[in-house]
C-alpha cells in the first residue's frame, strides 16, 4: 500500500529564506542535506513527488508516495546519521525565524 508524506513549510516573510538557503551553514550538514536529497529522488521506492509553491512563496508543500511503509521506514533507518544532523539544525533555524513545519503521513 502507497505511504504518503506531505510537509508543509510556512515562512513569515519572503525575506526570510528556508533552512537549506540560509547562510552560514555547517559544511556538515549541507553535505548531509545533498545527501539525503540525492537518496529521495534516486530511490527506487519512491513512486512519486511533487512540490507546490503557494502564490506569495510563503508557504512550500512537497509531497511524496513511497511504496509502502515499510519502504519509508527503510529510507529511514539507512540515511539516520544524515536526517538526524538536517533535523537538530532546521528546528533550531525554524523555531528561531518563525518558519512553521508540519508533516503528516498517510498509509499505514
Amino acid at each position: 500500500m502507497p505511504f504518503t508524506v506531505t510537509k508543509t513549510t510556512t515562512r513569515p516573510a519572503a525575506d526570510v529564506p528556508v533552512f537549506k538557503d540560509s547562510s552560514g551553514l555547517d559544511p556538515e550538514v549541507e553535505t548531509s542535506i545533498a545527501n539525503v536529497s540525492h537518496a529521495v529522488r534516486t530511490h527506487p521506492a519512491v513512486q512519486s513527488r511533487s512540490v507546490v509553491m503557494s502564490t506569495d512563496g510563503l508557504t512550500k508543500t512537497t509531497t511524496t508516495v513511497w511504496e509502502s511503509q515499510e519502504a519509508y521506514d527503510s529510507f529511514q533507518a539507512a540515511n539516520a546519521a544524515a536526517l538526524s544532523k538536517v533535523s537538530s539544525a532546521a528546528n533550531a533555524y525554524n523555531k528561531a525565524n518563525g518558519i512553521v513545519v508540519n508533516t503528516t503521513k498517510a498509509g499505514t
